[in-house]
């Protein structure tokens, strides 16, 4: 079994854990509850899943870029169970492994960048990807 794709809730968010859509973190000064920054994985980003994390991002960007979160920008926040149904939660529970994920992840965003379709989509249990 490969022990960087292993997690448990409430660890931090660092480069032995491998994303994969679906993965739920959390800001460590937040608790877990709507008004908590909590940023969920989609595809190759990290995209806001509440109005505060959204607001945090937006904060953080200059007019007229997107507010999405890359990996170290997120390191250290704690990792939350899954988005039900997920990728990510079909491998933190042994359906799939996680070559197995990152290769749908490839078929639906080969370069690795979300396209100007995508940035109008939801995300499962959060708001729209477009711009705010």
């Amino acid at each position: 079994m490969d022990t960087l794709t292993i997690y448990a809730p409430g660890i931090p968010f660092d480069w032995r854990v491998t994303p994969v859509t679906g993965d739920r973190l959390i800001h460590p000064a937040d608790q877990p509850n709507e008004i908590g920054r909590i940023v969920l994985r989609w595809g190759p980003v990290w995209v806001p899943q509440t109005k505060t994390a959204s607001d945090y991002f937006a904060k953080r960007r200059r007019e007229g870029e997107d507010i999405f979160g890359t990996d170290a920008e997120v390191a250290g926040w704690l990792m939350l169970r899954p988005e039900s149904g997920s990728l990510a939660d079909m491998v933190r529970s042994g359906d799939i492994d996680v070559a197995t994920a990152l290769s749908a992840e490839a078929e639906v965003w080969p370069e690795g960048k979300l396209g100007p379709a995508a940035r109008t989509q939801r995300v499962p249990g959060g708001e729209s990807m477009a711009r705010h």
